[in-house]
């Protein structure tokens, strides 16, 4: 019996413990990690890691990003969402990495790890791995707060524990909720697939980052896509001298 008791006394207290962190995180309301997913619609192996991008989608505290690349094009269909562009980004993480193969599907994590796309379990402890630790919560070391003021777009960079490196820039990115694909040819050939959080650009912003700054960037200098299909996540990452993306420090949307 008291053996019971004494289980049932560390189940309340590890409940207790899990519920405070829950709340805690909840009402911090920061981003605990950003998990840029670089894919393919051409790809057999991609569509695991398209469903372990939905599947993040749904957590607050993450944000998911699909790069679609597009070095896959040449192997009989041509992936709608692809850019050279994000081809680009995906090689400067492996070089940055010390790598030298691109290979879908690849999930980089907070702008410091690359691993498997397909596999949950990596990625989130990498979430773990590469975010601020404290007895309660993780979460990016820079809070960012986006919001609208009239014809203009405001991001706030609220807290930090240190001074905003100089190397760091903002990026906004404009990404498309969800759109279903019907693969005609290729690897995939017949399939239809849903695709969430598809990056459609992702723009440089020049403006100064220091702690405590409230960055105002006007909509007109925002490319658009259809009204009501983009939404708008803003990141903080360092950047190399020779232009290699590094360690994301913040993240927010609109």
């Amino acid at each position: 019996m008291m053996i019971i008791r004494h289980h049932l006394a560390s189940l309340t207290i590890a409940f207790a413990v899990t519920m405070m962190a829950t709340s805690v995180q909840a009402h911090d309301g920061s981003i605990r990690g950003v998990v840029e997913f670089f894919t393919s619609q051409g790809c057999n192996a991609c569509p695991p890691a398209d469903a372990v991008l939905s599947s993040l989608t749904k957590e607050n505290d993450v944000i998911a990003l699909g790069y679609h690349v597009d070095y896959w094009n040449y192997r009989g269909w041509k992936d709608t969402f692809s850019q050279h562009e994000n081809t680009v980004l995906q090689a400067g993480y492996m070089k940055a990495f010390g790598k030298r193969a691109l290979f879908t599907p690849q999930a980089v994590i907070n702008g410091q790890v690359g691993v498997n796309g397909s596999d949950i379990m990596a990625i989130r402890s990498q979430l773990v791995a590469t975010s601020q630790q404290s007895s309660l919560v993780s979460g990016l070391p820079l809070k960012i707060e986006v919001g609208n003021k009239g014809s203009r777009i405001v991001v706030k960079l609220v807290s930090t524990q240190t001074e905003i490196p100089a190397d760091a820039k903002l990026f906004a990115i404009r990404v498309e909720p969800e759109r279903k694909v019907l693969i005609e040819s290729g690897e995939n050939k017949g399939r239809m697939i849903t695709y969430h959080n598809i990056v459609r650009e992702r723009q440089l912003q020049h403006a100064k980052l220091v702690r405590g700054a409230a960055i105002s960037i006007d909509r007109r200098s925002l490319r658009n896509g259809e009204p009501g299909q983009s939404e708008w996540v803003f990141v903080v990452q360092r950047v190399t001298a020779d232009g290699l993306p590094g360690q994301i420090l913040g993240a927010g949307r609109l």
